[in-house]
């Protein structure tokens, strides 16, 4: 028996393996079970967009991922694709979930700015190697999944931002000293 490719390749800007795919689809199937109210929070806008920043890449990512009723699969690659770990670097389809709450919490700050990404997608090599440095990381960590992300919002304490994101009920919310981590885990808070 021959051995076939199990890679896919969404127009030339990167493979996603089959893995990757199917925990993808697992995140959206999350994302349909949905609570209502999170559901009317987060699809108040017909078109949803990010902008974004990150701070190791130095990189901007300014698009629109959703409009006329559907999601736009390219800028979704793009956002997949700018929430790599850098470090590898690998990607993940990310939790849909995850990038509705960041859009939500970015129309709600009101803010012109991009927000600053510190950390999306880890893989378990980095994730083990952060925690080798003292870092204080989850072994199992929302961002080996996809599920996770760091982020920073200029002009605004991470308090604040916290609180927004509480608001949503969607998942774990940590507030440190200069940025907020949103997961797409359990409902749960906790200051680091």
């Amino acid at each position: 028996m021959g051995r076939f490719n199990t890679s896919f390749d969404f127009g030339g800007s990167f493979p996603v393996s089959r893995r990757k795919i199917i925990t993808g689809g697992a995140a959206a199937l999350a994302c349909m079970a949905l609570p209502r109210p999170l559901m009317a929070a987060l699809s108040e806008a017909p078109t949803r967009s990010l902008n974004l920043r990150h701070t190791r890449t130095g990189e901007n990512l300014n698009t629109t991922f959703f409009e006329d009723g559907d999601y736009v699969s390219e800028s979704l690659d793009e956002i997949y694709y700018f929430m790599r770990d850098e470090r590898a670097p690998e990607t993940m389809v990310m939790d849909r979930k995850l990038i509705e709450m960041l859009s939500f919490i970015q129309r709600k700050m009101e803010i012109s700015q991009p927000f600053i990404l510190t950390s999306g997608y880890r893989t378990d090599e980095t994730n083990k190697m952060l925690a080798a440095k003292g870092h204080r990381v989850s072994r199992d960590s929302y961002h080996k999944y996809g599920m996770a992300t760091d982020f920073m919002v200029p002009g605004r304490p991470p308090s604040r931002v916290a609180a927004l994101a509480r608001s949503l009920k969607g998942g774990g919310v940590g507030q440190y000293r200069s940025f907020v981590h949103i997961d797409t885990g359990p409902v749960r808070n906790w200051a680091g």
